[in-house]
């Protein structure tokens, strides 16, 4: 049972609704419905997520603020069954980013027909955003 709970962000996706609690730091999912199906799980401790989005198989999960000794809040990149990966954008250099309200993941195509990844990043404090590319 979840004894915390604000509901900071939705996200509907193939028939699920999916909502960021923030004070619990989880993504929860329901159905269409409401009925409470599953709990993303891998997501650490202090985490303050507050929405998600979802881009190709991933989930794009953003935090609130720091956690422990990082300059900024992560990022979650997220299958739904498990993390695969953290975003710390004050690692990338990235200082005034360190709240992030939301994350957008966007492709663009090039002209041979690839595709890169870009995350839209909107800093809640200041009103400060960026743009991160995904490079391998």
């Amino acid at each position: 049972m979840i004894k915390k709970w604000l509901a900071h962000g939705i996200y509907a996706h193939k028939k699920h609704i999916l909502v960021a609690n923030r004070a619990a730091g989880r993504i929860v999912k329901f159905t269409k419905r409401g009925k409470f199906l599953e709990i993303f799980s891998d997501i650490p401790v202090g985490s303050l997520i507050c929405n998600v989005a979802y881009k190709t198989e991933y989930y794009f999960l953003n935090a609130l603020s720091a956690i422990g000794e990082e300059k900024s809040a992560p990022i979650y990149i997220h299958t739904g069954e498990k993390l695969e990966s953290t975003v710390i954008s004050g690692g990338l250099n990235i200082p005034t980013l360190t709240n992030i309200h939301q994350v957008w993941p966007h492709y663009v195509e090039k002209e041979n027909g690839s595709k890169e990844l870009y995350l839209l990043v909107h800093g809640w404090d200041k009103g400060k955003f960026a743009v991160l590319k995904h490079e391998k």
